[in-house]
């Protein structure tokens, strides 16, 4: 089933009590916008949206592998083996969260640190040997976003030396209003702390942002925090979001279909 084509170019909105999600199952072109969930509150523009809020490991980034081997890393010092099963429903967390999770309660807030800034150099060293690129689909929506006016910022629970040194590496960074990174709020996700703060700073009501996400922790932040949540990777296969889409080019399709 495809949105009435009488009713306008529109996303649905997240309402607090009825929700309806968009789930895309293959490529738009082919498939349309398909409606899971009949239920809606009202219908958001795609024109009212102004500001686009980017998660950055494993939404704009594959990063996924290079911090699982940092932890990997880290934990073998304890004789703690950790597999990729066991480590995606924890990425995008933040190291005071999972440091105390896996090696005990009794780890002290100096050792979390010091283990925590272990940690973001090994992944960093990993990242400065690897390839880097964008996810397939990224540069697109970079371009297309910039072309329509809304602003742009990267919300990341990563501390800032991991993205200062992503952003050496790709010329990205002039697309970015605001940069905003893990330690610059109180809580991480799945708390909305880092994107309310991100539209804070851009100046943006949080009905008029739209997060684009791959975690259902990040996703759960998003609708936190009352903004449209579109959820690719991870949490499309979770099912969580506002908007569902397998990948940001299956989403680049669907905001051009959208505009048109």
């Amino acid at each position: 089933m495809v949105p009435d084509q009488n009713a306008g170019t529109g996303i649905f909105c997240p309402g607090r009590k009825h929700r309806l999600t968009y789930r895309l199952t293959c490529r738009p072109r082919i498939a349309g916008i398909i409606p899971t969930r009949m239920q809606q509150e009202r219908i958001l523009p795609l024109k009212d949206i102004k500001a686009i809020l980017w998660d950055l490991d494993g939404t704009l980034l594959d990063t996924v592998d290079l911090h699982w081997q940092a932890w990997q890393r880290i934990l073998a010092e304890y004789d703690i083996s950790l597999s990729r099963e066991s480590f995606l429903p924890t990425f995008g967390l933040r190291n005071d969260f999972l440091i105390p999770m896996w090696l005990g309660q009794q780890i002290t807030p100096i050792e979390v640190e010091q283990i925590g800034n272990h940690k973001e150099e090994i992944y960093r060293g990993l990242l400065q040997q690897a390839p880097l690129t964008l996810m397939t689909g990224a540069e697109t929506l970079l371009d297309l976003f910039q072309a329509q006016g809304w602003q742009q910022a990267i919300a990341t629970m990563t501390p800032r030396e991991n993205l200062t040194t992503v952003l050496e590496r790709l010329p990205i960074r002039t697309y970015f209003e605001v940069l905003v990174t893990g330690e610059q709020v109180p809580k991480g996700k799945p708390a909305p702390d880092i994107f309310l703060s991100a539209a804070r700073q851009l100046g943006v009501p949080v009905q008029q942002c739209m997060v684009i996400e791959d975690s259902p922790m990040g996703i759960e932040a998003a609708m936190t925090g009352g903004m449209l949540a579109v959820g690719v990777g991870s949490a499309f296969t979770a099912g969580r979001g506002d908007l569902l889409l397998p990948d940001l080019e299956a989403l680049a399709e669907t905001i051009q279909l959208l505009l048109n």
